[in-house]
């Protein structure tokens, strides 16, 4: 809460109330579960599912909630829970039947709508083809009055190289850990020497990587102000 509080691209968002911040705090309640776990009276049941309630609350509030899904199904998939996702997904469209109604309904109000929201910032984003330009894309002065102080490019830079770690994690434990498992299985001192390097517990940083690159694509995809904020929760 201490760092969230000093960060004044979460700040600028926040006080204005815009959707983002709700759908972050949906956002980090999702990460939160799918790491630790949820408490035991909000664990999956027939008709209920936290995970489920979340992306549905996230999607009655922005369309930009999209990008949630991509933690949830990465997760997912690394635990081979394609039974789970299938299930998150059921129950998601459960919760979201009213709306969906609704869009049937107007269907073609509702398409005429999707188009506008994804079509009028239809522009490259050009925010990786300099140093300078990666900088100042995750703290972006559009909107308001004044620019960032110079010294904002040291927290640019501590972002980055925060962002690159997570990345590069979920790369690694995607890409190569199942390639040093099969090298494993064949390799008894590999075995060995790679089971004393994993982390004993169920405690993974899978959700929160792949929350950034899920923060990470609808940015470079859909250039709105706002949606750096993502990057920062």
């Amino acid at each position: 809460a201490f760092v969230f509080g000093l960060d004044p691209a979460l700040r600028w968002s926040s006080v204005l109330v815009r959707p983002e911040s709700l759908i972050s705090l949906m956002g980090i309640a999702l990460i939160l579960g799918l790491t630790f776990g949820f408490p035991e009276r909000l664990r999956p049941r027939k008709f209920w599912d936290p995970i489920a309630l979340l992306l549905a609350l996230g999607a009655c509030t922005h369309f930009n909630a999209i990008h949630l899904l991509i933690p949830v199904t990465v997760t997912l998939l690394y635990r081979n829970e394609l039974r789970r996702l299938v299930s998150i997904a059921g129950k998601t469209l459960l919760y979201l039947s009213p709306w969906l109604v609704l869009v049937a309904l107007n269907a073609k109000l509702f398409f005429h709508q999707m188009n506008v929201q994804w079509r009028r910032l239809a522009v490259g984003n050009d925010w990786l083809s300099s140093v300078d330009k990666a900088l100042d894309g995750v703290f972006q002065s559009m909107g308001s009055p004044e620019h960032w102080p110079s010294v904002i490019k040291w927290g640019a830079g501590g972002l980055w190289l925060l962002t690159v770690v997570a990345l590069a994690w979920l790369l690694v434990a995607l890409f190569l850990l199942p390639i040093f498992r099969r090298i494993a299985e064949y390799q008894p001192e590999f075995r060995k020497w790679l089971r004393a390097r994993q982390s004993p517990g169920p405690l993974s940083v899978i959700p929160s990587a792949a929350w950034v690159l899920g923060a990470a694509w609808l940015w470079h995809t859909k250039p709105e102000v706002w949606f750096t904020h993502y990057l920062h929760a």
